[in-house]
């Protein structure tokens, strides 16, 4: 185990912001992702780094930054939310956001943007978020993700409509709800959620607050995504008050039509061939 603590002066008169980046064998984007946080104008951020012993290079990346960093570790976890529960334990800032690697900060105010002007750190919200750009390869828009207060909590109980990578949680948030469930693969920060959906206090704010890629994990193995989506419902079903045959109907429709998407992708792909 190793650990860094930066050189850059603590600010006491802002709110700590705690930055937490999980990795494994992410060489190829994690620099623009520390690049992202380092950069940030507001003066008051910790930054931890969570490897779950790459063997890629990404270590290489993390040392030429460690001056930058408050912590690292680079060792085998269970998985992204082993590895994010790894990070909430040595949380010391007030609020925490998860940009992992291949996520970036929309631009290098983002945060003290939050602070400045819209003021929700000085808020009692377990939850401030925004929106989240979708990005190609090629580091091109092409979508936008993200609804209000209203829309977010009428279709959480579908899908995760509150981006992650976009919002940042009160450390107490997790003290009072606990952390997250680990025997999930990609649905662990959706059931987090639900867990709390009844007394869930949110901010949102009208802004693009974070990029990310379109070819994450998640939509790679999206019948696993969908899957683990009604795991969590049907756990948290008394939070979020929807009845056990909705639940499972959801599931048929949304597994149905990853199904019709795979068949229309192969059809295509077949007949540019």
């Amino acid at each position: 185990m190793n650990q860094y603590t930066s050189n850059l002066s603590p600010t006491t008169f802002l709110p700590l912001i705690t930055v937490i980046t999980v990795v494994y064998n992410g060489a190829k984007y994690l620099e623009d992702t520390i690049k992202s946080v380092i950069n940030q104008t507001y003066p008051n951020v910790e930054y931890i780094i969570i490897d779950g012993g790459s063997t890629d290079g990404t270590i290489d990346i993390i040392k030429k930054y460690e001056d930058y960093i408050d912590y690292w570790v680079s060792e085998p976890d269970r998985g992204i939310y082993d590895a994010m529960n790894k990070g909430i334990d040595l949380v010391t800032g007030e609020w925490i956001n998860f940009m992992n690697a291949g996520d970036k900060f929309f631009n290098d105010n983002t945060i003290f943007f939050i602070y400045q002007n819209v003021k929700s750190f000085d808020s009692n919200y377990d939850i401030v978020y925004g929106k989240a750009g979708v990005i190609d390869e090629k580091r091109e828009l092409v979508s936008i993700q993200g609804l209000n207060e209203r829309e977010s909590f009428r279709k959480l109980k579908k899908y995760m409509s509150i981006p992650h990578q976009s919002t940042f949680y009160r450390l107490e948030f997790f003290k009072k709800i606990g952390k997250y469930d680990d025997n999930l693969k990609l649905a662990g920060d959706y059931e987090i959620l639900l867990r709390n959906y009844k007394n869930l206090q949110v901010r949102f704010i009208d802004s693009i607050l974070s990029l990310m890629l379109s070819n994450g994990i998640a939509a790679k193995l999206i019948d696993l995504t969908i899957n683990e989506f009604t795991e969590s419902k049907l756990k948290n079903k008394e939070q979020i008050n929807l009845p056990l045959w909705y639940i499972k109907t959801c599931h048929i429709f949304m597994i149905t039509k990853s199904k019709i998407k795979k068949f229309i992708s192969f059809m295509n792909n077949s007949f540019l061939r």
